[in-house]
């Protein structure tokens, strides 16, 4: 019985993070969670010999379906946590790009999140480590009662899973915000015309995409270039 309510809630979690996320962070976190659950599918179809887990829906070789959508969703949670972390201590208002700084938080948020409900997915049976492949031998975690090693992968992961989510997750929202306008990138990258802002300082320039699908355009994200540039 234990066993199947750990499995309605590894699926019901989704929509309760994504609701919770969008009433109390208005933070749209669908994009992340799918970002992030692709990441999850190829980790367990990769690894798939070093788990044995105990839930009846599975997909590929006795893995559940529920396992790559509970690291979307994890991963949407430290992708989350990590920034608001970064504009916190560094006291910033979003992230520099470039900034390399952002993989300290990346590591700290996920091993925050990641790693304790990895012990306790463990612990409670959800899935066993299947050591005679993996042959860890290098001791315990304190507290946690984990092998060194889990952790260990925890971090190396962290240095490269939530980077796809952060880059990938705008490309994966369902549903746009109510009056988002959408227009082909060639069709933007073509407009000349500038209006005029206040006070004739310059014009406001909306900013051409690059190639691929549709993107929204934000009503605010423009460029302001200077009249005497525009004149020259």
């Amino acid at each position: 019985m234990k066993m199947i309510l750990w499995e309605i809630w590894s699926y019901a979690q989704i929509p309760f993070f994504c609701y919770l996320f969008s009433r109390y962070a208005r933070k749209n976190i669908v994009g992340a969670v799918i970002a992030g659950a692709l990441i999850g599918l190829a980790i367990e179809f990769a690894t798939q010999p070093l788990w044995i887990y105990h839930f009846k829906i599975t997909f590929y070789k006795g893995a559940p379906l529920s396992v790559p959508l509970g690291w979307g969703v994890m991963f949407a949670q430290v992708v989350f946590f990590s920034e608001k972390l970064y504009c916190w201590i560094l006291q910033k208002d979003k992230i520099v790009p470039h900034d390399k700084r952002i993989f300290i938080f990346d590591l700290l948020a996920g091993l925050l999140i990641g790693f304790p409900l990895e012990a306790l997915g463990l612990h409670a049976g959800v899935w066993d480590y299947n050591y005679g492949v993996l042959g860890w031998n290098m001791g315990r975690v304190p507290f946690f009662n984990m092998p060194i090693e889990a952790l260990l992968g925890y971090a190396l992961l962290m240095l490269l899973a939530p980077t796809f989510v952060r880059y990938w997750q705008g490309a994966f929202i369902l549903m746009p915000k109510k009056g988002a306008r959408f227009a082909p990138p060639d069709a933007l990258a073509r407009l000349d015309l500038a209006a005029e802002i206040q006070g004739g300082k310059g014009f406001a320039v909306p900013r051409p995409w690059g190639q691929g699908a549709q993107r929204r355009l934000p009503a605010l994200e423009e460029h302001v270039v200077p009249a005497e540039a525009i004149a020259k």
